[in-house]
């Protein structure tokens, strides 16, 4: 028995038809409590979830734009280097005379 059962309504011994409406009254008041903290459940979920799905997409963009970046930093390298190797080339043919 709940707090609500054990009280008698408006100065009378607790039956009667205002009583059976107020009980009836709590009872939806609790099932609509009920369904809205397992529709707030739910909603966490899925919130849960759609941040989970981004957060992989961000992570493999992240590795593609990372893996994008390793070759421009290789082709960079690979540039400079004969470019280097250009100039020098150039240096020893101008020293050989």
């Amino acid at each position: 028995m709940n707090s609500f059962e054990a009280q008698p309504i408006n100065g009378t011994n607790g039956s009667g038809d205002e009583r059976e409406r107020l009980l009836a009254e709590i009872a939806a008041a609790k099932d609509r409590l009920d369904r809205a903290h397992h529709d707030g459940e739910a909603r966490a979920a899925e919130a849960r979830e759609a941040l989970r799905s981004e957060v992989m997409a961000t992570r493999d963009t992240l590795a593609e734009m990372e893996r994008q970046l390793r070759q421009a930093m290789a082709m960079i390298q690979d540039e400079t280097a004969a470019e280097v190797e250009r100039i020098l080339a150039e240096a020893r043919k101008f020293a050989a005379g």
